[in-house]
């Protein structure tokens, strides 16, 4: 398994990026494929999109519909969004997801930071707001799409959606010195450890 970080890219070229790899896993050409990547500003719906569609109407970002579970995201500069492309029949979809979640717990407290995931709206909230959005799609086993995690963002252009379905839901984000790229180092860390899983990272080294 590898993992990249691709550093700011525009969402659809993640997109891209992420297809090929999940054929590779499928194929069998790679045991597993996680990506980090910073994002264009843009906002993408869920399989629960439908109850943002007002949402899609009014924003000022551009509007991807996804085939991943949850509602409406934000990822904007200074979000770090990872994609784990691995097959998750080892743990099933709610150990996987729940997981991803106590994974960028145990990231986060790295920088003093406490979290909570809660089951309700997947999601890491701190008491401030939430910190962590999750949403996956299942392949034949496989999984795709993944979290995002609020580093050194605006929160301010969550205005425009109404996270986990809740219009005016608080935000919040890291604050840290650290880059993306730093952040993402410490993520994989405890992704290995958590699910006991060894590769090495080779950052900006995935290719369509």
């Amino acid at each position: 398994m590898n993992a990249h970080f691709l550093g700011r890219i525009p969402f659809r070229d993640a997109l891209a990026f992420q297809a090929k790899a999940l054929l590779d896993v499928q194929s069998g050409i790679q045991d597993g494929i996680v990506m980090g990547f910073e994002s264009d500003p843009i906002i993408t719906l869920g399989l629960r999109g439908n109850e943002n569609e007002d949402v899609a109407e009014n924003a000022s970002f551009s509007v991807e519909r996804l085939d991943r579970g949850g509602q409406a995201t934000l990822h904007n500069p200074g979000q770090l969004v990872i994609f784990p492309i691995y097959s998750v029949e080892k743990w099933g979809a709610k150990k996987w997801v729940e997981g991803l979640g106590e994974v960028t717990r145990q990231c986060v407290a790295e920088w003093k930071i406490e979290s909570r995931w809660d089951v309700e709206c997947p999601g890491l909230y701190t008491t401030r707001g939430k910190i962590m959005s999750c949403g996956v799609r299942l392949r034949e086993g496989v999984s795709t799409h993944g979290v995002a995690l609020n580093v050194n963002n605006d929160l301010n252009d969550f205005a425009q959606i109404r996270s986990c379905g809740i219009s005016g839901a608080q935000m919040d984000k890291m604050n840290v010195l650290a880059s993306l790229d730093e952040v993402f180092a410490v993520w994989i860390e405890k992704f290995k450890a958590h699910f006991d899983i060894q590769f090495p990272i080779r950052p900006r080294e995935l290719t369509r």
